[in-house]
């Protein structure tokens, strides 16, 4: 299990990146897992097609808390197209699907996972909420 702490994890865990009530944000969305209890509002701001500073507040375990920190980040400035693959891609890499595709090395600190399926659900809970909702954003623009 202590593998599963990576010193990024760790350092996001402590200091995560946004991590405010941002109740001005003009989209909030919330990623709630009921059964472990991980709860995070993300807020999120756009000029067009591009997502702006986005940020999170609420409660998990530490890995849950330091995905959500590191998508927050790792989404900022992106279009909305380019952050669905970046979600899809980060999926894929914790369900070790991913072939050929670039990642962001951050996505390295959640390695482990591959041998430890139990906490899945809590590193992906805010990727999944977020990429169905840039799902739909999407195809309304279509």
């Amino acid at each position: 299990m202590k593998s599963l702490y990576h010193e990024v994890i760790k350092q996001h865990q402590k200091q995560p990146y946004h991590f405010l009530k941002k109740e001005d944000a003009p989209l909030t969305i919330r990623a709630n897992n009921p059964i472990c209890g991980d709860r995070y509002d993300l807020f999120i701001e756009q000029n067009g097609e591009v997502l702006q500073p986005l940020h999170f507040h609420g409660y998990g375990c530490a890995l849950s808390k330091a995905s959500t920190s590191i998508m927050v980040e790792v989404l900022e400035g992106k279009t909305i197209d380019e952050a669905i693959q970046i979600c899809h891609n980060f999926l894929n890499f914790i369900a070790n699907t991913l072939e050929g595709e670039v990642y962001h090395p951050s996505f390295t600190a959640f390695e482990a996972l591959h041998s430890q399926k139990a906490r899945i659900d809590c590193v992906t809970l805010s990727w999944k909420e977020l990429l169905q909702f840039l799902e739909k954003q999407n195809s309304k623009h279509d």
